[in-house]
C-alpha cells in the first residue's frame, strides 16, 4: 500500500534488487513472539497525528494528516494522490482493517543470508516472485516470520504508500515492529511514513518537477521501466491534476462500509450507485431515516454514526 547512502549499497531500491550470493549456513528459524494482544494501538509516534478517535484499527485518512504532509514536501493533494494509488490503488487498508501489504521472497532471501532458499524457495528466494496480492500476501509473510520473525517484517512492503520495512529505522521509527504497529491504526500514519521517506531520500524535487522517471527510479528501483512505473504515474497525475479535491469524509464513509460488510464498490470519494445502495443498506439497518427521494449525497451525521460503529468492532485478527 528513504534510500539514504547505505542502504542503497545494501538494497539498491525499495523493492529491493535480486540479492547477491552469500554464504547458506544450516537454517536456525526464528521463531515471531507471540505477546498478548494490546488492548489498543500504540500513541501516535508522529507531531499532529492521534488514534484517540473512535476507530482505532484502519482509521481513514484526514484533512490534518494531508495538508500535514503536503506542506512538509510542499506539493498538492494531486502528487500524493498519484503515488498512493499507483502504489496500492490509493487505499492503505483491505476490509478486514490489515494493512496491504506486499512480501518481497527475495529482500528475506538477502536478510537471512540465504539460510531458507533450499528449503522454503517459495519465500526465500534471489528472484522476486510469488506474489498473490490482496490478503493472499498474509500467509506468506506468516509462513516466513515463522522462520525469522524480524526479517519478515523487513521483508515486505506495507500499507497505503507501500514503505519498504527495511527502511523503518532510517526513517526514525525505532523497530520495524514498531513502525508495523503504527501503520496499523491509521493511513494518516501511511502518509507519515510516505513523507518521511521522501524527504531523507531526496525525492522532494523529483516529486514536485513530476520527474516520474527520476521519481520512480528510486521509488521502485532501477528496473522501474519493466513495470512502467513511470508511465503509471504520469497518467495517475494527468487525472488528479485536473479533478476536484478529494472528499475525504466520503471516502472515509467509503472505507468504513467495507470495514461493516456494506460494499461500496470502491474506495473513491466519489458518490456513485455502489455508494449510495451500501450507504442506504447501512442506515436502513440502523433505523436512519431517508429522504423521499433517497440519498443523493453523504447525509450530516452518517460519518460519525460509521465511525463510531467500526470502533465498536474488536480489534481485527493480527496474524503476525
Amino acid at each position: 500500500m528513504g534510500f539514504w547512502d547505505f542502504l542503497k549499497s545494501l538494497f539498491g531500491s525499495k523493492k529491493g534488487p535480486s540479492p547477491q550470493p552469500g554464504p547458506s549456513p544450516a537454517p536456525t528459524p526464528t521463531p515471531a513472539p507471540a505477546p498478548a494482544p494490546p488492548p489498543g494501538p500504540p500513541a501516535s509516534s508522529s507531531p499532529g497525528l492521534s488514534v484517540s478517535g473512535p476507530v482505532r484499527y484502519g482509521a481513514a485518512l484526514t484533512a490534518n494528516g494531508l495538508e500535514r504532509v503536503k506542506a512538509r514536501l510542499g506539493v498538492g493533494e494531486a502528487e500524493i494522490w498519484t503515488v498512493l494509488t499507483v502504489e496500492a490503488k490509493g487505499v492503505g487498508f483491505m476490509p478486514s482493517r490489515l494493512p496491504y501489504i506486499l512480501y518481497e521472497r527475495h529482500i528475506f532471501s538477502k536478510e537471512t543470508a540465504r539460510r531458507y532458499d533450499e528449503s522454503h524457495p517459495d519465500i526465500s528466494n534471489r528472484q522476486p516472485g510469488g506474489y498473490v496480492g490482496g490478503a493472499g500476501e498474509y500467509p506468506r509473510i506468516v509462513k516466513a516470520a515463522g522462520l525469522d520473525y524480524v526479517a519478515a517484517l523487513r521483508s515486505a512492503s506495507w500499507g497505503a504508500a507501500q514503505v519498504m520495512g527495511f527502511n523503518a529505522p532510517g526513517l526514525e521509527y525505532p523497530s520495524v515492529e514498531v513502525f508495523v504497529d503504527r501503520l496499523r491504526t491509521s493511513e494518516d500514519e501511511h502518509l507519515e511514513s510516505f513523507m518521511r521517506f521522501i524527504v531523507l531520500n531526496g525525492l522532494t524535487a523529483p516529486l514536485k518537477a513530476h520527474d516520474w522517471r527520476g521519481f520512480a527510479k528510486i521509488y521502485n528501483g532501477p528496473n522501474y521501466e519493466a513495470g512502467g512505473y513511470h508511465t503509471k504515474l504520469a497518467n495517475a497525475y494527468a487525472k488528479f491534476s485536473s479533478a476536484p479535491s478529494m472528499n475525504l469524509d466520503l471516502r472515509a464513509a467509503q472505507l468504513y462500509l467495507g470495514y461493516l460488510g456494506y460494499d461500496p464498490k470502491g474506495i473513491d470519494g466519489l458518490w456513485g450507485p455502489g455508494t449510495k445502495g451500501a450507504l442506504t443498506a447501512f442506515l436502513t439497518a440502523h433505523g436512519q431515516s431517508l429522504p423521499p427521494g433517497g440519498l443523493t449525497g453523504l447525509p450530516s451525521g452518517a460519518l460519525d454514526l460509521l465511525a463510531a460503529e467500526v470502533g465498536r468492532l474488536p480489534p481485527p485478527a493480527w496474524p503476525l
